[in-house]
C-alpha cells in the first residue's frame, strides 16, 4: 500500500501534514501520513491475510467477522507521504466468547514503513486489534 497525503480525511490540518513540510522544517524530513489514516489500513491488511490463509484457518464455517476495535496502538516512526506501509501480522490469543458459535481473536499488527528513496524498512505502528468471528457452527478442535 502506498500511502499519499491525505490530511483531508482526518480534518488534521497539522503542517507536518503538508506539502511544504520539509522546505518549513520538519523534524520528520518531510511531510508525514497522519497515524490514524496509516491505522485504518489495518483492516483491509487483515482481510488480506485472512483471505490468503482461508484454507489454513478454520474459516469456511465463518458467519461473519467484527472488528472489535484496538487495545494498544503505538506510533512508533512516521510514515512519510509516498512511502509503502505493509502489516505483519501474529495471533496473540484465541478467546471462545460467551456467544456458543463466537470466538475472539487478538491480533498483533506491526506496521511497517519503507522509505521511497532509501528503501529503508522501520516499524511505524504496533497495534493490538480485536476481531470477533462468529460462526455457522462451531465445533471446537479435538
Amino acid at each position: 500500500m502506498r500511502i499519499t497525503n491525505k490530511k483531508s480525511l482526518t480534518g488534521d490540518h497539522n503542517w507536518i501534514h503538508k506539502y511544504d513540510a520539509k522546505e518549513r522544517g520538519s523534524p520528520f524530513e518531510d511531510a508525514i501520513a497522519h497515524g490514524l489514516l496509516t491505522l485504518s489500513f489495518t483492516p483491509t491488511m487483515l482481510y488480506e491475510v485472512i483471505m490468503r490463509n482461508f484454507n489454513a484457518l478454520p474459516l469456511k464455517q465463518m458467519k461473519s467477522t467484527v472488528n472489535y476495535g484496538y487495545d494498544k496502538i503505538r506510533f512508533i516512526s512516521p510514515v512519510l507521504v509516498n512511502n509503502s506501509i505493509r502489516g505483519k501480522f501474529e495471533i496473540k490469543s484465541v478467546l471462545k466468547n460467551d456467544n456458543q458459535n463466537s470466538i475472539r481473536i487478538i491480533w498483533q499488527i506491526t506496521i511497517e514503513t519503507k522509505h521511497r528513496d532509501s528503501e529503508e524498512i522501520k516499524q511505524a505502528a504496533i497495534v493490538e486489534n480485536v476481531a470477533l468471528i462468529n460462526y455457522k457452527s462451531f465445533k471446537p478442535p479435538k
